[in-house]
């Protein structure tokens, strides 16, 4: 009697941001056979690309406690992942402290009670554990992990519609339909029109919201810790880069960038750290969030399907959030489905 070898699940993964590579890479540890789709010809060169790559939220204190869960063990997930592959110094990744200049008057109530080291003076509320990496540098190393647990990366590849079918699910593509037992719409602000047509239940709407930043050359004056107040923030790389962030403008799927956003940007850092007062804007770029209509991360099964399934709505916490969102639903799609 032969014995054939059990042939693996197939999964689609639709978008090669942070999310999509991270869940594509979890479920390929888990068994699954995976492709990954993205419009875009690099990977993570969207809003994953765009992002300051603060590890933690703004005002953590603020989110739920689901997110602030989800949170912690985004950081773990993130960590251990740059220790096992010695990359802690080729993403830049630096526990830089976050000092937040205006905190709410229960911040360091919440920071106390979540067992989170700070420190409160006059300047604000310090958070030092508060660590960040560079965006471009951490996209390319995982795409270099997904390629190495045997994802099929396709880039270029625009996905324009998602549908059940016969013992799984389908997506639209220039080419043609592509099927596999199951499909994962991670596709950040376009996730909404992916999933437009999909029937049965509803699920939070996803819009896009532009954010621009700049960074200026703070060489000799940058501060030596993420600062951030209201809508500003500014953030410290080794190299003397301070950038700073962000803007939150509904138009639509409009990446440009504006003059008047670089102005004002550029006001609001001089503001928040007089030391920058004088120094050259030396870049600007924008990336579309994906905002949810609940204010929280959609992850799970859509509720007309369970063959498809969500992983979007992370908004301004993409980076901190993208490493736990896809251990949690690759590790809820192995519960629904069991091993691979």
């Amino acid at each position: 009697m032969v014995n054939c070898p059990q042939q693996k699940r197939t999964a689609i993964v639709v978008g090669g941001g942070l999310v999509g590579l991270l869940t594509a890479y979890e479920l390929a540890r888990r068994g699954w056979s995976v492709t990954l789709m993205e419009q875009s010809r690099q990977p993570a060169s969207k809003a994953s690309w765009a992002g300051g790559g603060i590890l933690s939220p703004l005002r953590p204190w603020l989110e739920s406690e689901s997110v602030c869960r989800l949170v912690r063990a985004s950081q773990v997930r993130t960590h251990s992942l740059l220790l096992e592959h010695a990359a802690v110094d080729v993403v830049e990744y630096w526990q830089c402290g976050m000092l937040v200049r205006d905190p709410e008057p229960g911040a360091a109530v919440w920071a106390a009670k979540q067992n989170v080291d700070h420190r409160q003076d006059a300047c604000g509320l310090l958070l030092p554990a508060v660590a960040q990496l560079r965006t471009p540098r951490f996209g390319r190393f995982v795409a270099m992990l997904v390629q190495q647990a045997g994802v099929r990366l396709r880039t270029g590849m625009e996905v324009t519609g998602v549908e059940p079918a016969v013992h799984g699910a389908r997506v639209r593509t220039p080419g043609g339909w592509a099927k596999a037992e199951l499909v994962i719409v991670c596709a950040g602000a376009w996730s909404g029109k992916i999933l437009a047509g999909v029937a049965g239940g509803e699920v939070p709407t996803i819009e896009p919201v532009r954010g621009q930043m700049i960074a200026i050359d703070g060489t000799g004056v940058a501060p030596d810790t993420i600062v951030q107040s209201g809508a500003t923030y500014l953030v410290p790389r080794r190299d003397g880069l301070v950038l700073v962030g962000s803007t939150l403008e509904h138009a639509g799927f409009d990446e440009g960038i504006t003059r008047e956003a670089r102005q004002a940007l550029h006001d609001a850092a001089i503001s928040l750290w007089p030391g920058l007062r004088g120094r050259a804007v030396v870049a600007q770029w924008a990336g579309l969030r994906p905002q949810s209509s609940s204010g929280a991360p959609v992850i799970g099964p859509h509720p007309g399907s369970n063959r498809i399934w969500i992983n979007t709505g992370h908004f301004r916490n993409g980076v901190t959030l993208a490493a736990g969102s896809a251990v949690k639903l690759a590790e809820d799609v192995s519960e629904a489905f069991g091993d691979a």
